[in-house]
Order: C-alpha cells, then sequence, then structure tokens
C-alpha cells in the first residue's frame, strides 16, 4: 500500500549546468565530519559526479572525475548519464552517447581536493531512453580490473 512509504521532500541543490539525468541513493564512506545519513549521488556531463546529503541539501559537493587507474580512460565531456545503479555495494553509471559503463569509487572520495575516482568497466549502446537499475543483493557483471587506491 502506498500510503505506507515513508515520503520527504528535500530540495535538489544541482550545480549549475550541470545534467542531472539519473541518480541512486547510497552511503558515503567516511563522510565529512558531522554529516549523517545517505547521499544522492549521481554522475554529470560536466566530467562531475554530485553528491548531496539527503538529511542537509546545503552539504553537497561537485567531485572532479579522476580515472582509476591514472591515465586510463573518463566519460567525454558534454555527455549525459542516463543509467546509475548499484550491484552488491558497486556504484556504476552508463553515459547515453555510447562511451561506456564507469564504476563509481565511493572510498576514493576526496573533499579537500573535490575529486572522485571512475573506473570504465565496460561497453554501453548509444540511447535517449536510458534508466538505471539496482540489484543490491546481486553480483556484479563487470570483472573489477582496476587497482583500488
Amino acid at each position: 500500500m502506498s500510503s505506507s512509504i515513508p515520503r520527504d521532500s528535500k530540495p535538489l541543490n544541482a550545480p549549475s549546468g550541470a545534467s542531472l539525468a539519473d541518480l541512486l541513493i547510497s552511503d558515503i564512506p567516511n563522510p565529512p565530519a558531522g554529516t549523517t545519513g545517505q547521499w544522492l549521488l549521481s554522475c554529470t556531463n560536466k566530467n562531475t559526479v554530485y553528491i548531496q546529503n539527503l538529511n542537509n541539501p546545503n552539504e553537497n559537493y561537485n567531485l572532479m572525475m579522476v580515472a582509476r587507474p591514472p591515465g586510463s580512460t573518463l566519460p567525454p565531456n558534454n555527455v549525459e548519464s542516463g543509467a546509475q545503479w548499484q550491484w552488491g555495494t558497486s556504484l556504476y553509471c552508463a553515459f547515453n552517447d555510447g562511451s561506456g559503463v564507469w564504476q563509481v569509487f565511493e572510498d576514493s572520495i576526496d573533499f579537500v581536493a573535490g575529486i572522485i575516482e571512475l573506473s570504465k568497466e565496460g561497453k554501453s549502446d548509444p540511447t535517449s531512453s536510458n534508466d538505471g537499475m539496482n540489484c543490491l543483493g546481486g553480483e556484479s557483471p563487470f570483472t573489477t580490473t582496476a587497482a583500488p587506491r
């Protein structure tokens, strides 16, 4: 019954000029001191990952994407990520131009430097109608080859 679903409304403080075509909700390992709760996460069309605390919308960051391992491929700039999902504890973004699927490493967030690491994990088809899914209890279909930090 839909009346039993908790509802809460918080503003989305999206970065200016960035497209948040899809999003997911996750816990952030090692959040800034004093923050609690879950975070909204969205890969943007500006080679950044936007995160916002769901308890405090003013606690938000626009993190620059950094390739893992260094020198590997990043998503192209100005392309929307229309699908974002989670397999177990692994987070992924797929970009609508068909450039691929990237894993987002929440454990690499550096709030001081304003960066987050991503690793290209697979191919994707170009699409203009895209959405993600969550398989929290499933195993990822990708074999992560990127070495951890």
